[in-house]
Parts: structure tokens; sequence; C-alpha cells
């Protein structure tokens, strides 16, 4: 309690001081009329009275002094004993670390406190490689992926049908080549000699291809319905009105006769099981699934075909003799399709006698297909081969990779002239074609003969962008251009990218030479070409990067080379069913609506104004 009085009493004083009206003397007095608090430590009754203050002893009149002294004691407080020893026990303690610190060193201290909080924030913000290509990776796949939907969305339709010819024929070749190397990595082991005896591997490469072009013709001709289950042949000629509406689930649907409202010149108007109006299309369902199914495995395995014509070439290239030079490098060339040649004539005495005459002829056109693709991939890739081989003056492996200190820094050595020469290609395959036509009662090797020309040339073409590429890559990686390793994964995509980009760039630009241009067959054998040329420049630079990914993921396993294979398969079992249902089948409507709008039916008597001449009669 007397606590509490002694409180409010202060809080009293401090409240007097404040006030303007209240003078000193008046303070005083005041002051000494408080009952006086005991703020002494030792009780009352110990008789021990603390000492008098300065102020209470002073003389008269000295008010105002008092006051500045009790200010300047104010602004000048005593020091307080904080340490733990009393200050008479003898030797004062030691004095901290910062009180002895000179004069400055405390903004020093707060600086280094500030970099080392700026240094573990960097640290903090630092991204592993790994991090960083996964997110190159995402980007990039979103950005590719919304770049195939403009494409296959045109408002043209010759754009959608080459982004659908391109996407098409990147998938094959990339099934085609991840197979092969899978398989070849696992023969490797266990069958094939080693890489040194190039007359061996060459041998070996060569047996190699006959199986492949044997499981071709096998897979062809079972799809074709020529073994174990061929179909009658009035049901290879019915035809049924099918939904015409790919924006819909019903899509070749069947629908009854009795549903057709309207129908002329194969196309027709009916109502559907919910008895929405649909429109039709009259279709033969089972030939055109038969000819879906074998041009999807004649371009699968006549594309594992050409890659293993393309080792044995290489090796044989590689073989004593003809590894001296550019000349003797050709010669390999020459050699190597008198080789395929007498294969391919051996394999046409196989005949299919007592079969449906449409489904004989659907097997040999698309072996003769496969057959123009083997030679002409194998082909092309020897000759760029001795190109290459004539600017750097090193051989190039079966992948077609030189050593890095081989390939030339000048870009008119090197890069640039690849490129040079790759468009001399191109057009030479234009001349070919423009020039060198298809005749009445033309031999069938001549025709052979000419397409094989025409599309080795455009081939050509794409093989010398596709290392001219890489070459600029390589160079710009170890000269430190770009900050990347070579050779590495992220290079790999990279580059990847840029090819499928700078390759719809030029689908965009031949869609307008194309329309800027009178429609013709040679025209369009022209673009078929030069897209066909595009699709292989981008497959194989996908297909490059799948297979440093599964050679990445495993290399993590107890036995590579088997995990690499499995982990192939079960990526082709997953592409092969959906590339063939949903990328074939728009690849081939687009084809034949090419095909309607060149035909001389439509031309010359022009069905399709007829037909919309008597749509509007019926209107009214």
């Amino acid at each position: 309690m007397a606590a509490t009085g002694g409180m409010v009493k202060m809080v009293g004083l401090m409240l007097l001081l404040c006030s303007p009206s209240v003078t000193l003397a008046q303070l005083v007095s005041q002051s000494a009329a408080v009952s006086p608090v005991n703020l002494n430590p030792w009780p009352a009754e110990s008789g021990l009275a603390p000492p008098e203050p300065a102020w209470a002893t002073s003389p008269a009149g000295s008010e105002g002094q008092t006051v500045e002294t009790l200010v300047s004691q104010s602004a000048e407080p005593s020091p307080v004993n904080v340490s733990p020893f009393p200050a008479e026990s003898g030797p004062a303690p030691p004095e901290p670390v910062w009180a002895a610190a000179p004069a400055g060193s405390e903004e020093q201290t707060i600086e280094k406190m500030e970099n080392e909080e700026e240094e573990s924030k960097e640290e903090e913000e630092e991204f592993s490689p790994e991090g960083v290509g996964v997110a190159y990776t995402l980007l990039g796949a979103l950005g590719f992926t919304m770049t195939l939907m403009y494409l296959v969305n045109w408002i043209d339709d010759d754009i959608r049908r080459y982004s659908w010819l391109v996407i098409s024929m990147t998938i094959s070749i990339f099934c085609a080549v991840l197979v092969f190397t899978g398989t070849t990595r696992q023969l490797r082991e266990l069958v094939f000699p080693s890489e040194e005896k190039f007359g061996l591997t060459c041998l070996a490469f060569y047996l190699l291809f006959i199986c492949w072009f044997v499981i071709l013709q096998l897979s062809v001709g079972f799809n074709a319905g020529l073994l174990c289950f061929t179909p009658d042949e009035e049901e290879l000629e019915q035809v049924k009105w099918v939904v015409e509406d790919r924006m819909r689930c019903i899509h070749e649907e069947e629908i009854p006769s009795a549903n057709i409202v309207f129908s002329r010149w194969g196309r027709g108007i009916g109502m559907g099981e919910d008895e929405y109006p649909v429109f039709l299309r009259q279709r033969n369902p089972l030939m055109e699934k038969i000819n879906r199914r074998t041009k999807c495995w004649s371009m699968i395995f006549g594309h594992i075909a050409g890659f293993s014509a393309i080792h044995a070439g290489v090796n044989l290239q590689h073989y004593n003799f003809f590894g001296q030079n550019v000349g003797t490098a050709l010669l390999a060339i020459l050699v190597h399709q008198v080789v395929l040649f007498c294969i391919f004539r051996i394999m046409e005495l196989i005949k299919c006698s007592s079969k449906p005459e449409k489904l004989v002829d659907r097997y040999l056109d698309q072996v003769d297909e496969a057959e123009i693709d083997v030679t002409s991939l194998s082909l092309s890739f020897l000759i760029v081969q001795c190109v290459k081989f004539g600017l750097t003056g090193e051989p190039s492996n079966a992948e077609g990779f030189q050593p890095a200190n081989a390939i030339p820094t000048e870009w008119y050595r090197g890069a640039g002239m690849l490129a040079l020469i790759g468009l001399l290609f191109l057009g030479l395959s234009v001349i070919l074609i423009r020039c060198w036509k298809e005749r009445e009662n033309e031999h069938p090797f001549v025709t052979r003969s000419r397409e094989i020309l025409q599309t080795t040339a455009s081939m050509c073409f794409s093989w010398c962008g596709l290392f001219a590429c890489r070459w600029v890559v390589d160079v710009w990686a170890r000269d430190g251009t770009i900050a990347l390793k070579p050779g590495s994964m992220l290079i790999t995509v990279a580059d990847a990218v840029v090819l499928s980009a700078l390759a719809f760039l030029f689908t965009v630009v031949l869609d307008k030479v194309e329309d800027s241009m009178a429609p013709s067959v040679t025209q369009a054998r022209v673009f078929k070409n030069c897209i066909t040329a595009i699709g292989l420049v981008v497959g194989l630079s996908w297909e490059h990067c799948f297979d440093r990914a599964v050679e990445v993921v495993s290399s993590k396993t107890s036995d590579p080379t088997t995990a690499g294979l499995g982990m192939t398969l079960v990526v082709v079992i997953l592409i092969i069913p959906a590339w063939r249902r949903y990328i074939l089948t728009r690849q081939i409507f687009y084809e034949e609506l090419k095909e309607e709008q060149f035909s001389k039916h439509y031309l010359n008597q022009g069905i399709g104004h007829q037909l919309l001449g008597e749509l509007k009669g019926a209107e009214e």
C-alpha cells in the first residue's frame, strides 16, 4: 500500500511539473508537504537512513542551479555494474571483444553480415543442371505441341496435308530407328563380330538387311490377306454408307440404307441413332483397313531395312580398299547398289498364285514402295558420307558422326558448304522430276530407276541439312558461343527443336510456292519429295534424342543393353497403334483428297460443280 501511495504522489509531481502555471516555489512548497516515501532498501526500523541527495542540501536560491544539475546528470547517467563480480572483488572482468574493437569496426561487421546473407541467398537460388534440363524440356515440349496444333488445324488444306505427312514420316522413322538400334546393340554382344573387322561386320549387316526385308514381305502379305486368312472377293467389293464426321466418335460407323435422306456421287446425308442429321460417304471399309495396315508395316519395316542397308554400306566404305579416299568410297556405293539389286530381284521370284488380284496388287505396290525407300535411304546417306569425307578428310561412322576436331570451324569449309551442297541436291531433284517424266509403255525397271534417283536427290538434301545443323551446334559448343557441353543431352534436344522449327517453317514456304503455281502431277511429285525429306530430318533428330534418353536411363540398371531394348519395345508398342489409327489415317485421307482434286474426272467434267447445282435445285 505504501508503494502504491508513493507512485500516486510521484505521478502528481510529474503533472505539476508539466503544468506551465506552476512555479518552482510552489513546487518546492508542495514537495515539502508531501509525506516522504521510503525508498531505502533497508527497513525503517534498522535506524539506517540513506544519504541525502544533493538537491536537498542546496542553499537557498539555488533552485535553478539544482534543476540544471539534475538535467546534466540525467543526460550523463552513471555507469551500471552489470558484471557478475562485485566492484570490490579485485581485478575487473575482461572486456568483451566488441568493447575493445577499434573505431569504425561496427560498420565493417554489419557489411560483412550483409555480404554473407547475400551469398547464402545466391547459393539457394542456384539450380542443378538436371533442373535446368527439365525446365528446358518442359518449355520446349509445350511450345512444340502447341505449334503442331496450329499446323494441323491451319485454314489451308495443303498445310494440313503437309503437316500430317511430316508427323507421320517422323514417327515412322523414329520407331524404325529405335527398333533397329535396340536389336543391333543386343546382336553386337551376342552374335556380331568386332567392329574392327569391317568385312565380317559388313556381311553380318547384309544378312540382317535380308532378314528385315523378308519380315517386311511377310507382314505386308499377312495384312494384305495373302497369308493365313484370305477374304472373299464379294467382301472386297462390298461398299457401305458410313458416317463422315471426324469430330464425332461415330465416324466411319455404318448407317443403314433406310436412314439415308439424300445421296449423290458417293456422298449423302442421313440420320444417326440420335435422329441427328450426319454427313455420309460411300466407302469400302475392308479394303481401307487392308490399305492402312499394309502401308503401316511396309513403312516401319522398310525404314528398318533401310537403316540395316546403311550400316552395311558404311562398313563396306570403311573396308581397307574402299576407305582410302573419296573416289574409292564412291566405288563402294556402286558395289552396294549392285548387291541390293540382286537381293531385290531374288525376292521378286516369290509369286502369289490363286489369290484375289486386288490383294496381290496391293501387296506388290507396297513392296515396290518399300524397295524404293530402302534404296533411296541408303544411297543418299552413303553419298553424303562421301561429301563429308571430302570436306573434313575423315570418314564418318554409321550414325554420321565424326571426331570433333575434324569438323571445320570456317563456315565456307564446313556447315555452310554442306548446306549449299544440300540445296544443289534439292535443285537436282526438281530438275529430274520436271525433265524425266513417265512415258507410255515404259519398262518397270526404268520407272523404278527414275523414282529412286528423284527420291535419292531429295533425301541427300535432308541429310546435308541435318549434318550441317549438327556441325553448327558442335562448333558453337566447342568455341563457347553457347554454354552447352558438346554431345550432351541438352544440346541434342536443342538441335531437334531447331530442326523441327525450321522444317515447319519450310513447310509453310512450300505451301505458298505451290499456291502460286498451276496444279499438275509433276508439281505434286516435287512437293511430296520435299515433304518426305523434311520428315526424314525431323524424325532422325528426335530419334537421336530418344535414343540418348533410353541410353541414359538404361545406364543406371545392371544390364543396360537388355534394359534399353525393353524400354524401346515398350515405347514402340505404345506408339505404333496410335500412329496407325489416328495419324496415318489422316495422312491417307488428305492424300486421297488431293488425288480427287487432281483427277481428270473432277477437272474435266466438273462433277463437283454439278453436284452443287443439283443440291441447290433440290433445295428450291
